[in-house]
């Protein structure tokens, strides 16, 4: 595993756990949004090896109870299934956060019961112009992302999806298509766009809706039961 970022507790990253969290390196998206931009090349000079992961988790075994795998994303690591099953002999729960785009190696992590928790993104309504522009790619595995909200919907696996909601880019029509992309869901969560650090300088210069705006649009479309807010 290419691994360039790891916290080593959190409360926050596994709803009802505390858990460790690893960063993989390397991203098959460019989202001109993305907050952590220097996970997207697919080297760096910077890397954990595994053997420090695996010393922290067997040293504080009693205190950690998941293991966060994020990126980047995770599921272009050639060795992720073999890594998820050495933290599964370990006896750690895990959670996996992927944008979508490889709906196999999701399959096989689920069937093989691998994952515990799975958390995808939702970066726009599921058309190839809106999804494009917001995953910075001129080609959007489009099909794959659709069976990857399938493969997790139908498995008995905990989940969310969750949109990062950007004012001048999410229309109230954009919010009602994308929570109707993952009709049956556990839940679907909406985060608050921040500027402050961004791939594209550009999109330091775009807002985020205000709580009262997004609960105004929540409440007048009646998405009160399909849309949560971070």
């Amino acid at each position: 595993m290419n691994i360039s970022g790891f916290v080593k507790s959190s409360l926050i990253d596994y709803p009802g756990y505390i858990s460790s969290v690893i960063f993989t390196q390397g991203c098959n998206f460019k989202c001109p949004f993305c907050h952590n931009p220097d996970l997207i090349p697919m080297q760096t000079t910077s890397c954990y090896p595994e053997s420090v992961i695996f010393d922290y988790l067997d040293r504080y075994r009693k205190m950690i109870d998941a293991v966060v795998i994020s990126g980047g994303e995770p599921c272009l690591q050639a060795d992720l299934i073999d890594f998820c099953t050495l933290l599964k002999e370990k006896g750690f729960k895990i959670k996996l956060d992927t944008n979508g785009a490889f709906p196999i190696v999701v399959q096989k992590l689920i069937a093989r019961n691998l994952v515990d928790y799975i958390a995808m993104d939702i970066k726009a309504p599921l058309n190839q112009q809106d999804y494009s522009e917001l995953i910075g790619c001129k080609k959007t595995p489009l099909e794959s992302i659709k069976q990857t909200i399938q493969t997790i919907i139908d498995s008995s696996i905990h989940h969310e999806f969750r949109s990062t909601i950007i004012k001048e880019k999410h229309s109230a029509n954009d919010l009602v298509s994308m929570t109707q992309a993952v009709t049956g869901c556990e839940r679907f969560m909406g985060q608050h766009f921040s500027p402050q650090q961004v791939l594209d300088p550009a999109y330091k210069m775009l807002n985020a809706y205000t709580n009262k705006e997004l609960s105004e649009i929540i409440s007048t479309y009646n998405l009160e039961e399909k849309i949560q807010l971070r």
